[in-house]
């Protein structure tokens, strides 16, 4: 676990040097260091302040999708827990939303 890298967020921290939360929790570290944690309170009051509005029902839903694709939290393998006909329709979907 020494040589490996986070990939919870854009840092790429080395595990054994988590620097947010968000690696933290991947890697089951909660004992972190409060100057750490109070950056973190910080960059997360940023980010909300930033992105605005928090969606409910469907498009929170969407949101928070996005917001996973965003900080690279998934990728396609994600979307191996959908059968290939519902990963075609939601293809198609998401083509009818952004077209209209």
């Amino acid at each position: 676990m020494e040589n490996e890298i986070c990939n919870q967020c854009d840092n790429h921290c080395p595990v054994t040097a988590l620097k947010c939360n968000h690696g933290r929790m991947a890697f089951n570290q909660t004992n972190a260091n409060s100057d750490i944690v109070q950056k973190d309170d910080k960059h997360k009051k940023d980010h909300d302040e930033h992105h605005g509005v928090k969606f409910e029902g469907i498009l929170g839903q969407l949101q928070e999708c996005g917001h996973a694709i965003h900080h690279g939290a998934v990728d396609e393998d994600s979307l191996s827990v959908l059968t290939a006909e519902e990963q075609t329709q939601l293809g198609t979907l998401l083509s009818k939303l952004l077209a209209g």
